[in-house]
């Protein structure tokens, strides 16, 4: 049950990396970005779900992923909220 409570956190996938890229950066560094976090998400589902199989391993990490692109192009990007995120709350400057 814990497990699908974290594939559920990945609806917020792409708001983190709205918060934590630039406006700036380019669209496959975030895409990257993205994938990666997905699948971190998808290996902590994996471990608090206590899977028994492979299969149901890479069932997790594929769901996690696919739920965060999709939340991401039909809900976060059509209601702008993750470019007012880029533009308000994104990093603005480079860490020195």
């Amino acid at each position: 049950m814990k497990g699908n409570l974290l594939v559920l956190l990945s609806l917020l996938v792409p708001l983190v990396v709205a918060i934590f890229t630039r406006v700036e950066t380019p669209s496959w560094a975030k895409g990257l970005t993205a994938f990666v976090l997905s699948v971190a998400v998808g290996v902590v589902s994996v471990f608090f779900g206590d899977v028994q199989s492979i299969e149901l391993y890479a069932g997790y990490v594929v769901a996690v992923i696919a739920a965060a692109q999709a939340s991401y192009e039909m809900l976060w990007k059509p209601m702008g909220v993750t470019s007012w995120i880029l533009e308000h709350l994104g990093r603005t400057t480079r860490p020195e």
